[in-house]
């Protein structure tokens, strides 16, 4: 067995079967004909039907559904061969080797062939492609060595490929090279196909007819965007809804009272306001930003919105991802430090700068960013809010971050961590290989750090590697750090069996009508 190898069955990603090969720990699911219709409500949905598009942890939900995918995410963040695959095998450090399952066809009747596989994730390095800095850092290229079996060959022997892969190996066919042609009337192999869209709003799928691996769990599952948080939880109360994802603290007693259920979890997602650090201004100042993070009041706002679920963030990723530093010095609530640090700043007098917020992706984010705006006037800083719906925003401030996004000073946002690992969470501060850092932080130790520990696979090595890395972020505080955000869920009635993980993905094939 190769190095790396022995690191993934020692970390419990996988465990190694006959030959060397890695095998899934359990099967998913196998059940019963589907009947009924499951209505699922979300915050937000990303604009693109085409799964190398996504944006967002629901779109992962839809796209599980009408997708196979090569790799997925088993209970604790781990990668567990997917729906695709019937066996992982390391021939080489270098090389990860794929073998299908036989049979597998698209919705439209044509094979799903190693040749499908290679062109998908070969697209992952398309600079079109949203998530390419999940391939683009370590994937040279995929061989086909023959109908079911495919080699991905890697520039370097790199830790969390097969991690990246659970949250992104869609398979689509080798004809969709128009990514958004595609998304108009996108063909999977998954067991359910998309039957109508109404852009990013409301969203219905149905069985795939040429799905033979398991019965669909419903007849039909409908997605609805629902950006208004009591307009989710009005909609799950009057029973037009069976799911409402994101759910006011408050209504959680009606919920209950109305004969639902609801679930709180706490996520590894941190919440955060993002400093614009390309743009000329205060920001540009250590202190300021330092000053900002005293400003703020973290433990009465984790109060006042999520009732105290979740926990104040104490580093730059949560502290359920995988090698989280435990102990740095907190940003304690001091408005008197913050204060002092502008005035060292030359900022005593204040200044005025423009924060723009979602509407509707994160659970009461314009409140959130207006609540915040309030502590920030307290030390002379006054923020303009501009709330954006989602598709506008992401647009603006990650699309277009280079000419409208330059308009946002702040910006309120919430890095999710899919793979339940450090190096995801720092996705953000990566000035190389990715669009996400959209506040143009740079540190050339933090970015040496972050490569260093892609490529590392001793645990005491890395350890100290991701401890330094986040205590270097801390200190340059290119975030307003704020929470580990809990998601509080609304269930209906009708449906049982699917639950929602750390890493915030939904299983909806397990999904089931409770009777």
């Amino acid at each position: 067995m190769t190095d790396i190898a022995s690191f993934i069955n020692r970390r419990h990603f996988l465990q190694a079967g006959a030959a060397g090969a890695l095998v899934a720990v359990s099967p998913r699911a196998v059940f019963a004909q589907g009947r009924g219709r499951l209505r699922i409500a979300y915050g937000a949905i990303g604009p693109s039907r085409n799964p190398l598009l996504l944006s967002i942890v629901p779109d992962w939900d839809i796209n599980a559904l009408v997708f196979d995918m090569l790799v997925l995410p088993g209970e604790n963040g781990e990668p567990i061969p997917g729906t695709a695959t019937q066996e992982i095998l390391r021939p080489s450090p270098e090389v990860i080797r794929f073998k299908l399952k036989p049979g597998l066809t698209f919705s439209d009747g044509a094979p799903l062939t190693a040749e499908d596989v290679k062109f998908s994730i070969e697209s992952y390095l398309r600079k079109d492609v949203l998530n390419n800095y999940m391939y683009n850092t370590w994937l040279d290229r995929v061989d086909v060595v023959d109908e079911l079996t495919v080699d991905l060959v890697s520039k370097r022997p790199y830790r969390v490929a097969l991690a990246n892969m659970a949250y992104q190996s869609f398979i689509v066919p080798r004809t969709a090279t128009d990514l958004q042609e595609f998304a108009k009337a996108p063909v999977g192999s998954g067991p359910y196909v998309i039957a109508e869209a109404e852009g990013s709003d409301r969203i219905l799928l149905k069985p795939n007819p040429s799905y033979k691996r398991q019965a669909a769990g419903f007849q039909e599952i409908l997605f609805r965007k629902i950006p208004e948080d009591a307009t989710r939880v009005a909609a799950l109360l009057a029973g037009e809804v069976d799911f409402a994802a994101s759910v006011r603290v408050e209504d959680i007693d009606a919920i209950k009272r109305a004969g639902s259920d609801v679930e709180d979890i706490s996520t590894v997602r941190m919440m955060f306001v993002r400093f614009n650090l390309g743009l000329d201004g205060p920001l540009r100042d250590v202190r300021v930003r330092r000053a900002i993070n005293h400003a703020v009041d973290r433990e009465a706002l984790q109060e006042a919105f999520f009732g105290g679920l979740g926990a104040v963030a104490t580093a730059p990723v949560a502290k359920g991802a995988r090698y989280w530093a435990d102990g740095l010095p907190p940003y304690e609530y001091d408005v008197e430090k913050a204060k002092k640090l502008l005035a060292e700043a030359g900022q005593g007098s204040g200044f005025r700068i423009k924060f723009v917020t979602p509407m509707g992706r994160y659970y009461r984010d314009r409140e959130m960013a207006e609540a915040i705006a309030g502590q920030l006037q307290d030390v002379g800083i006054t923020a303009e809010i501009v709330p954006l719906e989602w598709a506008t925003y992401l647009q603006q401030v990650r699309t277009e971050r280079e000419t409208t996004g330059k308009n946002y000073a702040l910006s309120l946002m919430a890095w999710g961590n899919p793979i339940l690992d450090v190096d995801f969470g720092v996705v953000p501060f990566d000035e190389v290989s990715n669009a996400w850092n959209v506040g143009d932080y740079k540190n050339p130790r933090v970015q040496e750090l972050m490569v260093a520990g892609r490529q590392e696979f001793d645990e005491a090595k890395l350890k100290a590697n991701y401890d330094e890395m986040q205590k270097l972020i801390w200190e340059d505080a290119p975030w307003l750090f704020l929470f580990e955000m809990p998601t509080v869920n609304g269930i209906g009635k009708a449906v049982t069996g699917a639950r929602q993980g750390k890493n915030e993905t939904i299983d909806w094939a397990s999904a089931r009508p409770a009777n």
